[in-house]
Formats: structure tokens, C-alpha cells, sequence
């Protein structure tokens, strides 16, 4: 979408890095994390925010399917899936498709939703 995260205008990366003042968001905690003073914290952060792309990137191009580039994941990242059997209805509501899946996986509905 953008080349670089601070380009991107519904994010609130750029007010972490101190280039914009956002007045509902509170970047406190989140700094306090990387650093104890707000210009150690904001080099820090960005350097992470930075190291953490790359990779990200990094790892998608690695793993891309072979057969099919817009495929974000390799041929053994699918071959750990289980197959996905899903009972076939006339008309099946998306309540009784969310239960299917998570009886199948063995996880609750709640768990799905969150």
C-alpha cells in the first residue's frame, strides 16, 4: 500500500515516532516499553518498527508458494493443515457454518469471534 510505514495515513506509527500529535491516542506505555527517556523510547521503536518490517517481508517472500506468487505460504506450511470438511447444506447460516469449523478445530465460538 505505501513503501514506508510513516506514509500510511490511518496509522498511528507516525505519532510514535513523534512526527504527528494524535490527541485520543496515548503513546506512553508503548514507548515506555523501548526506552526510559521519549527520544531513546522513539529511536528504539523505530528501529524495531524497521528491523520487524524487513523481516516480515522477508519471511512472506521466502515462504511464497511456488506454483502461485499471490500464495503467501509454502508447501509445507499447507501440508500442515488439516483438510477443512465443511457438511454441505442447501442453505447453510453463518451461525451453523462458524459452529462446523470450530467443532472441527475443537475451539468455541467465543474464541473464533475474538
Amino acid at each position: 500500500m505505501v513503501a514506508r510505514a510513516a506514509d500510511y495515513p490511518w496509522s498511528s506509527h507516525r505519532a510514535y515516532l513523534g512526527l504527528e500529535t494524535v490527541p485520543w491516542l496515548h503513546t506512553e506505555f508503548g514507548l515506555g516499553l523501548f526506552g526510559t527517556t521519549l527520544d531513546q523510547a522513539r529511536s528504539r521503536y523505530a528501529q524495531w518498527m524497521a528491523e520487524e518490517l524487513f523481516a516480515s517481508e522477508q519471511r512472506i517472500l521466502d515462504d511464497t508458494h511456488p506454483e502461485d506468487s499471490r500464495v503467501l505460504c509454502g508447501d509445507r506450511f499447507l501440508a500442515g493443515l488439516p483438510p477443512l470438511t465443511i457438511k454441505r447444506h442447501s442453505a447453510v447460516t453463518l451461525e451453523q457454518l462458524a459452529q462446523q469449523v470450530c467443532d472441527q478445530f475443537g475451539v468455541s465460538v467465543e474464541l473464533l469471534r475474538s
